[in-house]
């Protein structure tokens, strides 16, 4: 994945903020800039570690005809 981040990852905390859902993780990302680099901490395995990703524009999709 370009962000770093792993299948299996757990996502403990986005840019300091704890979260418990992916709904708050979606949500923090969505209200970022896009470029603004954030930093989450993840358990991978029996580690925590910083993983930095830098949000894109979301591609557009064509509409199904």
């Amino acid at each position: 994945m370009y962000s770093g981040l792993q299948q299996g990852d757990l996502i403990a905390k986005v840019s300091g903020q704890q979260v418990t859902t992916a709904e708050q993780v979606a949500q923090l990302v969505a209200n970022s800039r896009i470029g603004e680099s954030l930093s989450f901490t993840v358990q991978r395995g029996s580690q925590t570690i910083p993983v930095s990703i830098r949000p894109a524009q979301r591609p557009t999709t064509p509409e199904k005809k």
